[in-house]
């Protein structure tokens, strides 16, 4: 079975462990907590692992607590390829009833050894993370509510963040050069954007960029 296809409508909090061999890969691990309103729409998480080997879907980085989807209608993607890849996923929204445009929604997908972290907490936020490249990362964290984000993570040792805080943010963030690279995009208010699509290489450098409403 390549895909694992889950939706929960709860007014009790459960846990659910998944341990290879479940698809082709072996030693994949999921450790996922939903917790919704009833009679509200139920939280969904679509996990392909199949050609993963010792990857981990979590709500940390040690694999110790479980990925969290809370609230109303959360929505996300996970595909893992290659070996060790890392997710750590929490969504949480505060809405209890509300309408397709309100959940939160993520498409996450990494390679051999890499980690990704993404932190949705409001309503209607999406984001997508794309992260490539042994010991590489990306990071997208949204607090606020219809904010749209994208991180695209190439390359080896090379790390990649984008942090909306506020609401009705827009951006994408492209990352790649040398071991070393770390590039941070931080957006803090409302309704911001970027005319073209921040692209950033580094030798292996450490770029911060703040773009900030008055």
């Amino acid at each position: 079975m390549k895909f694992r296809h889950i939706t929960y409508v709860m007014s009790a909090i459960a846990v659910f462990q998944i341990a290879a061999p479940v698809h082709a890969g072996s030693d994949n691990t999921l450790v996922i907590l939903q917790e919704s309103t009833a009679g509200a729409f139920g939280n969904t998480l679509t996990v392909d692992q199949s050609q993963a080997f010792g990857s981990t879907i979590a709500g940390n980085e040690q694999g110790t607590a479980p990925a969290v989807q809370s609230g109303f209608g959360n929505n996300a993607t996970v595909t893992l390829e290659g070996e060790g890849a890392n997710v750590v996923l929490l969504q949480s929204n505060p809405a209890i009833d509300g309408t397709a445009a309100d959940v939160n929604s993520a498409n996450l997908s990494g390679g051999a050894l890499t980690s990704i972290l993404v932190n949705q907490n409001g309503i209607g936020n999406f984001g997508d993370v794309d992260v490539f490249g042994v010991g590489a990362s990306g990071t997208l964290v949204q607090n606020g509510n219809g904010n749209w984000g994208s991180v695209d993570v190439l390359g080896n040792g090379v790390s990649g963040s984008l942090n909306q805080n506020g609401n009705d943010n827009e951006l994408g963030i492209q990352v790649s050069g040398s071991a070393g690279t770390s590039v941070t995009y931080i957006q803090n208010g409302n309704g911001l954007t970027a005319a073209t699509l921040p692209q950033v290489y580094s030798n292996g450098g450490t770029v911060t960029i703040t773009q900030t409403t008055n």
